[in-house]
């Protein structure tokens, strides 16, 4: 089926779990630049605390190109953030809410993309009309 015939449910939760995605890595970039020009930390520094918003960036334009691979590698991002929030022994109050807000977005813009390249019309010996 081609991208001006799809459903336009299914057009709209592929848009909007590319947006999610992007603006997920857009936030971490800039997260990073502001954090790392507070700390006024030198070039390799500001490149470190940059670096999670440049893979998510890379990751999000991966799903959008490959939804089934890039997709899956946001979901395995956001778990991994997950993880490393609990293993920073922070109160798990804390912790919870930021990997809700920061892990989160992740999670759900790769399952839905997953899930949409999965479910495709016309796949694994479907006809396109059902």
């Amino acid at each position: 089926m081609a991208l001006d015939e799809e459903d336009p449910v299914r057009r709209g939760l592929r848009g909007g779990a590319r947006v999610v995605a992007v603006a997920a890595g857009v936030f971490w970039l800039i997260y990073g630049i502001l954090s790392s020009s507070y700390e006024g930390v030198g070039a390799v520094g500001r490149l470190a605390e940059m670096s999670p918003g440049l893979v998510f960036l890379v990751t999000a334009a991966a799903a959008i190109r490959w939804e089934l691979v890039g997709g899956a590698l946001l979901v395995l991002e956001g778990l991994g953030t997950w993880c490393l929030l609990a293993l920073s022994g922070g109160p798990l109050g804390l912790v919870v809410e930021v990997a809700a807000l920061l892990g989160l977005p992740l999670v759900v813009a790769g399952a839905l993309m997953v899930w949409l390249s999965r479910t495709e019309p016309g796949r694994h010996g479907q006809s396109k009309a059902g």
